[in-house]
């Protein structure tokens, strides 16, 4: 089955830079990218390892709701202009780091 049916375009673009393969070129489907989720959290897909369960797949894809969801937001505040209006304050409130030396 192909990817795009259980995973959003976004989630599979993370996945590109999350958990890289050597041939990108392979076909996305949905056994591909369970195996490159299970691998978030250091699943190694040995030859003799068991297939991941479900308990696996779970916390792994907390983490990869987390990271979409920061993904998400530092995108709208780069397209919002808010990063620099948070460093600003940042750097009022703590001092600039450059000009520590």
């Amino acid at each position: 089955l192909p990817a795009k049916l259980d995973f959003a375009g976004m989630e599979i673009k993370l996945f590109k830079y999350l958990v890289p393969l050597k041939d990108e070129s392979r076909r996305k489907t949905v056994g591909i990218f369970l195996l490159r989720l299970a691998r978030l959290e250091g699943y190694l897909n040995r030859t003799s390892d068991t297939p991941p369960g479900n308990i696996v797949l779970w916390r792994d894809m907390t983490l990869l709701a987390d990271n979409h969801i920061g993904y998400c937001l530092a995108k709208d505040c780069r397209e919002l202009k808010l990063y620099s209006t948070l460093t600003d304050n940042l750097n009022k409130v703590y001092g600039n780091r450059n000009d520590a030396n």
